[in-house]
């Protein structure tokens, strides 16, 4: 399994051109964007200017992986917005907020946060503002497994987008939308608005969103089983995420990247791009990668018949995936936990791992559409769990037969 990366719209609640603009060379960094940022924040007063840089530093930091001064911007932002009344300024802040509260894996927080950014915009009649809040409120709600109202928050983002001028705005939302498709297995009309999406991004240079839309074209390319496109489109993605220094996107394909060699059964490789992608994700905080990271090494682990390393990896992903409260990477790991059980004889172990596997698949089922029941990722992993599970079953039963059988020894 991967973590999508969706494009949000922390860069985007206000004017560009001081942090991302298509005539920027190719080789100015994320670093030389905060730079010149500064340089404009220190000749600048209280007012509504220096409440969009502000805004635009928090962008910044964000890019870097540097969560703390990012925070710090945009809570420097909304003090400033709230003491000259500038009610646009306190939304984008909120917005901020909620996005790297987002990043940090601290989900509840980010959704309140994007609630209260909504309600202003919605107050004020800032129809771009409110778009975006949609779109940022419904990556949260498809991340918490909620995908109804993720394709609610998206489609009507989506329906209020052509009174705005914010093409980027656009993309985005098309782009999580290709992403929910392809949760479906509908992998054409995923393609659909990834191509409609990056199209947008690289007509307005926005570098961001283009590697992520390579990305998730390759994480299509990776279902259908073409590993080549696949990983044309993942080292594409890669060389984009590195250009401007966004260290979050880097991670996360480096991870996808080590899929595809897993499933090229080049196991070497695939553990060089996964420890490449969880060193980046430690090093800013990212659990989201790390977790599925973990998981993805735990599984590549078990496959090389290194089980007890195979038990760490996966041990710490079903930990750190419960911490932050992502049901799909639990529902996951307790799947490549119910596979290690499996092969290394310990079938009670390995039936109650099937177990909750299943459970938190029929939650997510649950809070689905019809048509996100089943994805593509879904079948292969249930159909290979399935095969297991008579099996499971079978020894388990056996194993409480001959426990049964067996007179009770005293201690």
């Amino acid at each position: 399994m991967r973590r999508f990366i969706f494009i949000t719209c922390l860069l985007i609640c206000f004017p560009l051109p001081l942090i991302i603009s298509a005539p920027q060379p190719e080789t100015v960094s994320a670093i030389q964007k905060i730079d010149s940022l500064y340089a404009v924040l220190k000749t600048q007063k209280d007012d509504t200017n220096k409440v969009n840089t502000l805004n635009r530093l928090s962008g910044g930091y964000k890019i870097c992986g540097n969560y703390d001064s990012a925070l710090l911007c945009a809570e420097s932002a909304q003090t400033l917005a709230k003491k000259i009344g500038f009610k646009k300024g306190i939304a984008d802040a909120l917005g901020n907020i909620g996005i790297i509260s987002f990043r940090q894996s601290n989900y509840q927080k980010a959704l309140e946060y994007q609630l209260q950014s909504f309600t202003i915009d919605q107050d004020i009649g800032n129809i771009e503002g409110i778009a975006n809040a949609l779109n940022d409120i419904g990556l949260i709600y498809h991340t918490l497994g909620n995908y109804s109202q993720a394709l609610k928050c998206d489609f009507e983002a989506l329906s209020i987008l052509p009174k705005t001028e914010n093409t980027h705005t656009r993309a985005s939302v098309l782009c999580n939308i290709g992403i929910i498709y392809g949760e479906q297995g509908n992998y054409s009309k995923a393609l659909e608005y990834f191509f409609q999406s990056l199209k947008i991004q690289i007509a307005i240079g926005y570098k961001i969103g283009i590697a992520v839309d390579f990305g998730d074209i390759g994480w299509n390319y990776l279902m259908q089983g073409d590993y080549p496109k696949a990983l044309e489109y993942d080292f594409k993605a890669v060389n984009q995420a590195q250009e401007i220094g966004d260290k979050e996107v880097t991670a996360n394909f480096f991870g996808d990247i080590g899929n595809i060699y897993y499933k090229e059964t080049d196991f070497t490789q695939a553990l060089e791009y996964d420890f490449k992608g969880v060193a980046i994700a430690r090093e800013i905080g990212d659990i989201d990668d790390i977790a599925i990271i973990h998981s993805n090494i735990g599984e590549v682990y078990t496959k090389l018949k290194n089980y007890k390393r195979a038990r760490v990896f996966l041990d710490s992903a079903l930990n750190l995936s419960k911490q932050i409260g992502d049901k799909k990477y639990i529902k996951i790991t307790y799947g490549n936990l119910a596979t290690l059980d499996s092969a290394t004889g310990n079938y009670k172990s390995a039936y109650n791992h099937y177990k909750e596997y299943m459970a938190y698949r029929d939650s997510l089922i649950n809070q689905g559409t019809t048509q996100l029941e089943i994805s593509y990722e879904f079948e292969k992993r249930e159909d290979s769990l399935r095969l297991e599970e008579d099996s499971i079953r079978i020894e388990y039963e056996k194993e409480n037969i001959i426990k049964t059988a067996e007179p009770e020894k005293n201690s």
